[in-house]
């Protein structure tokens, strides 16, 4: 019986860290289509993985840190999304 409660403890955590995730993740798309919408005639932002290929983008292309994109991923990583 208790591994079966810490296997549901388990399940249970794993599940408010992914809503936590998409909670953050709305309230980072809300703000960069306020502040930044031009980013998103570049580049397709949905979901986490989108923020991971921009964060590699930055890196191939050797983008500055004042481009819209790094500014982006700054957010992206303050807000604890990536």
């Amino acid at each position: 019986m208790p591994a079966m409660i810490n296997e549901f403890e388990r399940m249970y955590e794993s599940f408010l860290k992914k809503n936590s995730k998409k909670d953050k993740m709305d309230i980072f798309l809300d703000k960069v289509k306020k502040e930044y919408p031009e980013i998103l005639d570049r580049h397709q932002i949905d979901e986490v993985t989108d923020l991971k290929i921009l964060e590699k983008y930055i890196q191939n292309y050797n983008l500055k840190p004042e481009s819209l994109e790094s500014i982006i991923i700054k957010i992206a990583k303050t807000m604890e999304i990536i």
